[in-house]
């Protein structure tokens, strides 16, 4: 006796159709459907640093004003003073005219002497710059010297200057180097004068 074949199922033969159809359509869709171009993104730029301004040089402060006799580029030039000095015209005033003499710091100082008394009378002055504190030893120290050696002892460490014993309507002129900053003593080392002859040159 014959088995019977299987049944198999079959729709209709328009259903497969249509999906194999539908099927394919989608298949090519896929492969073959419409590119969308890709617009890659715009490159990222490079950052450049941002200009700086170059500093300006500092403006030079004004500093303090030359003063005369330096020099910019070196050591200060000495200073040249010239100071006149007489002595007055009594035969016994004895004192100094002017009293008071002042000068710079650094400077060449020259002293003009006069003695202004009338030659007649025959009264030697002198104009003796000492260091603080020796007036007295200075004048001890020319009475000492005497009158061989025209009242000064030129050796004495407490003379810083001094012109030579000059007689009425004589000058001598004496050039040193300014000592420090202060006030110093000038006088005049004949015996005897000193006590009212004397006055002060200030260094400032």
């Amino acid at each position: 006796m014959r088995e019977a074949a299987p049944i198999v199922a079959r729709g209709p033969r328009w259903a497969t159709t249509l999906a194999g159809t539908v099927l394919l359509t989608v298949i090519a869709v896929g492969c073959s459907g419409t590119l969308v171009p890709i617009t890659p993104p715009p490159p990222t730029p490079t950052p450049r640093p941002e200009p700086t301004e170059s500093p300006e040089p500092p403006s030079p402060s004004p500093g303090p004003s030359a003063s005369a006799g330096a020099s910019p580029s070196g050591p200060p030039v000495p200073v040249e003073v010239t100071l006149t000095v007489a002595t007055a015209a009594g035969a016994e005033a004895f004192t100094f005219e002017p009293a008071s003499l002042t000068a710079a710091a650094g400077s060449t100082i020259t002293v003009q002497f006069t003695n202004a008394t009338d030659p007649a009378d025959e009264v030697g002055h002198n104009w003796v710059l000492v260091k603080p504190g020796q007036e007295a030893s200075v004048v001890a120290s020319a009475l000492a010297a005497g009158d061989g050696r025209d009242w000064l002892d030129e050796g004495d460490p407490g003379i810083i200057a001094a012109t030579r014993l000059i007689e009425g309507n004589q000058h001598d002129d004496v050039t040193f180097d300014a000592p420090p900053p202060g006030t110093y003593t000038f006088l005049c080392t004949f015996p005897e004068h000193y006590p009212t002859m004397q006055g002060s040159l200030t260094i400032n």
